[in-house]
């Protein structure tokens, strides 16, 4: 299995998660490609985009998880959430 960051082992142990840790290849970072090779679905996946606003001092991060087969909109709904005119 492979091994997960102590962190984020502790917080899905402490949440009762059920989760499957899995090896994945670099070159299949593109959504389709790695549901293609590893059998999953879109709606069983999803992307973490990270997110800074350098225009605010001092900058501001987000972390924004979304489902394969979602969208996120990051120059309205993102930077509402942040409070910003601007993220990239």
């Amino acid at each position: 299995m492979p091994t997960l960051h102590p962190k984020v082992q502790k917080a899905l142990n402490d949440h009762k998660l059920n989760y499957r840790a899995i090896d994945c290849d670099p070159t299949l970072a593109d959504t389709a490609a790695f549901c293609e090779a590893y059998n999953f679905e879109p709606q069983q996946c999803a992307n973490t985009i990270l997110v800074v606003s350098r225009k605010v001092d001092p900058e501001q991060y987000a972390v924004c998880v979304v489902l394969a087969n979602s969208r996120l909109d990051v120059n309205k709904a993102v930077c509402q959430a942040m409070g910003v005119k601007r993220a990239s």
